[in-house]
């Protein structure tokens, strides 16, 4: 149980509320007796009341000369009188003795017992005669006895009001949190996101407010991300708008040149130029489905693992051969292909190829190198992708870099990484990816565009 939790609380507030009320009870009822035996000790009222039983016993014992120790002509008196007490006491020496007691139930002679009973101070006796000689007797109906009996139960209800009240008053700082936290789980039903949750008081009612604090950050980060993604969004479109206006001007354009050319080159190359910058429309609207199928961050499925080798093999070599049909060189001597395997979604790995391809035709000097490179890098195998930008690329090719984007944005899907370095004379597209602890080792195949002497001009 641990030491601040609610359920050990209440235990330590019920126990003091008990030795309290424990307290309560014994002091009062030391008090409140002392108060009855002074009452009774100072007030004639209980012997008054035995007084017409007195004189009617005086008779019996006259009229019978029944001595005091005569325990069986005394019982038969006393059983028909319900007395709650009936003593007989006498004086020897200054002590005094008890002759009879009605409350042994057997026919018994005390013969001059001595009883702490005799010593009440608040008991009155009266004197008999009997025919041995004078004798003292005590007659109680109950009065008294009832009397410390309701006072007995007054203190226990005093005790228990006791407790009643200081476990109610420890309670309350408990109740007065719960409350607390409820009030701020309708302000933030309410939709109020910038409420103070700070709660004191016991372990669970703290980790519950704990939990809200959470949830409501949780909340908080939600909206940052749904506001910051609805941003990007709208600057999306906008500069889209802006980007597609142009191209679809241009093919408008292209289109009524080619309706009122009647020479059929020209009137071809109209036609070309409207074909070409279609395929740019379509470009960009695949790299907007892109954006925007990777921004959603769903959890997407990847393959099982399998060694480098297997996973890139076909992607590099398919982007050999599309790069070599636009007049660019591959070098692929960096390529080590260490026996390690990754996982991947080769959807999307096919994807982001498409989209290297893309960029590296519009971006990349056809006259240097393409090199591919790779290694590994601590926990993660490395894919090193490295082109010379043309020259002024950046101010003849308009683009929306929405391409790379989407490479980041569907690296880190797959639980991979992305990074883009580039200066004046490179331009590095690096892919991490990370190397799953299966890892057989074996021999590795090296492909055949990576050899030394492979005739990469060809493509």
């Amino acid at each position: 149980m641990k030491r601040n939790s609610l359920r050990r609380k209440l235990l330590r507030y019920a126990l003091i509320g008990l030795l309290a009320a424990f307290t309560v009870f014994v002091l009062s009822a030391v008090f409140c007796g002392k108060l009855l035996n002074d009452h009774y000790s100072g007030s004639s009222d209980v012997s008054d009341a035995f007084e017409a039983d007195r004189k009617d016993f005086q008779k019996y014992v006259t009229e019978n000369q029944i001595k005091a120790t005569d325990v069986p002509e005394i019982m038969d008196w006393v059983k028909d009188k319900h007395f709650a007490r009936f003593l007989i006491t006498r004086e020897v020496n200054n002590k005094r003795y008890l002759l009879y007691d009605d409350s042994f139930d057997e026919n018994v002679v005390l013969d001059y017992a001595y009883s702490d009973t005799v010593g009440w101070n608040w008991v009155h006796f009266k004197e008999v005669q009997f025919a041995d000689g004078p004798a003292k007797i005590y007659i109680d109906k109950g009065s008294t006895l009832r009397f410390y009996i309701l006072t007995y139960l007054a203190c226990a209800g005093l005790a228990i009001l006791t407790w009643a009240i200081l476990f109610s008053f420890f309670l309350r700082r408990e109740l007065n949190e719960i409350r607390k936290l409820d009030g701020i789980i309708r302000e933030l039903g309410a939709g109020d996101m910038d409420v103070d949750i700070s709660v004191r008081g016991s372990t669970e009612v703290q980790h519950l407010g704990a939990g809200l604090n959470w949830m409501r950050n949780e909340i908080l980060k939600r909206e940052d991300s749904e506001n910051r993604l609805k941003d990007i969004q709208k600057r999306m479109v906008l500069g889209l708008s802006h980007d597609l206006r142009n191209p679809i001007t241009g093919v408008v354009n292209y289109i009524e040149l080619a309706k009122v050319e009647e020479e059929k080159a020209k009137r071809d190359i109209f036609l070309q130029h409207a074909l070409q910058t279609v395929f740019q429309v379509r470009d960009l609207s695949d790299s907007l489905f892109e954006y925007f199928l990777t921004e959603a961050e769903e959890e997407i499925e990847l393959e099982e693992a399998e060694p480098v080798i297997d996973v890139l093999e076909d992607y590099l070599s398919d982007m050999v051969m599309n790069l070599g049909k636009f007049g660019l060189q591959v070098n692929a001597e960096g390529l080590t292909w260490p026996d390690v395997k990754i996982r991947v979604n080769h959807t999307y790995l096919g994807r982001i190829f498409q989209n290297l391809i893309s960029n590296m035709k519009k971006y990349a000097d056809p006259t240097c190198p393409v090199f591919f490179i790779d290694k590994v890098e601590g926990e993660d195998y490395l894919l090193i992708l490295r082109n010379t930008p043309k020259e002024n690329a950046e101010t003849t090719v308009k683009g929306t870099k929405l391409g790379v984007r989407n490479n980041i944005a569907m690296m880190r899907n797959m639980k991979c990484r992305c990074e883009i370095d580039s200066t004046v004379a490179w331009y590095e597209t690096k892919f991490y990816f990370p190397i799953n602890e299966d890892t057989a080792r074996g021999s590795v195949t090296v492909p055949a565009f990576c050899h030394k002497d492979h005739n990469y001009e060809l493509f």
